[in-house]
């Protein structure tokens, strides 16, 4: 993972999200988002579309990128030749500008009416301007378990949804967005740890949200009419040893997918109480 934006989003909050404060106006006494108390170049939590780059009094250069059906606001940026143009897709640890250092108006340091010490005001909302000003409708996000997600190294596992409409959502909280609902027995790839007791799935090349208590581990029956499956240490007929064979018929549970590759050809198994790798086509 990208070391600048580990060691950004591991810094310590100041504030917190909805904490108590008599100067917000945006919504009437709540903070919309969290402050990151620290210095410097400021990396993309999430890849997205830059939507927005606005200067504003109180929070001087705000950049707005758009991550699926949410919007992330870098609040307290410096003029600086880091900031990028409205329609540049920005990936994940991108610099995409550096924060105010100082609170003298003239300087292009400068970090706003409301600036008072650097820091990262960050704001996850549903519309791309409700960081800066009011917008009737517009639900704010607590950003803390978004850091939290992305910061997880993934471990890609096959699961199966076990209730009827279970529903995906934008981010892992109850009152994010919904974007469909998927159908009982639907397969989907979890691609993140338990957050809040969410987990971040891919379905359909989309990535969203699902609870956790939704969701179990596949199981899969080995389909090799007339011969066995060869299990391996590694997910390579290259590197990985092989450490035995499963007869046509047996059924396995598989732990997750080789992330490696887009295809994800590998399946991670259980054998005899040990984990290995089978050629995912076999498994029915």
């Amino acid at each position: 993972m990208n070391t600048l934006l580990r060691q950004f989003f591991t810094a310590p909050v100041s504030l917190a999200f909805w904490a108590f404060g008599w100067a917000y106006t945006i919504v009437r006494f709540r903070h919309i988002g969290i402050d990151i108390a620290t210095t410097g170049d400021v990396p993309a939590l999430r890849v997205g579309k830059v939507v927005r780059v606005v200067r504003t009094t109180t929070m001087a250069w705000v950049v707005v990128l758009r991550w699926g059906l949410l919007y992330f606001a870098y609040c307290h940026l410096a003029k600086t030749t880091h900031l990028p143009k409205v329609g540049d897709r920005v990936r994940k640890g991108e610099i995409i500008g550096r924060l105010a250092w100082t609170d003298y108006p003239q300087n292009p340091g400068y970090g706003g009416s409301l600036w008072n010490g650097p820091h990262l005001h960050l704001v996850v909302s549903t519309h791309p301007e409700a960081a800066y000003r009011k917008v009737a409708g517009a639900v704010y996000l607590d950003p803390a378990p978004l850091i939290r997600d992305t910061l997880t190294i993934p471990d890609p596992r096959i699961a199966r949804v076990t209730t009827r409409a279970t529903r995906l959502f934008a981010a892992p909280a109850k009152d994010a967005p919904g974007l469909k609902n998927l159908p009982k027995d639907t397969r989907v790839v979890t691609v993140g740890s338990a957050v809040g007791g969410f987990l971040r799935v891919k379905y359909s090349d989309a990535v969203a949200y699902i609870l956790a208590s939704r969701l179990v581990t596949q199981k899969a029956r080995v389909h090799t009419p007339g011969s066995d499956l060869r299990y391996r240490s590694r997910p390579s007929t290259v590197t990985g040893k092989i450490l035995g064979a499963l007869p046509h018929g047996t059924v396995v549970t598989i732990l997750g997918v080789d992330g490696s590759t887009s295809s994800a050809k590998w399946a991670r198994v259980t054998v005899g109480g040990r984990e290995v790798w089978v050629a995912r086509k076999f498994l029915r």
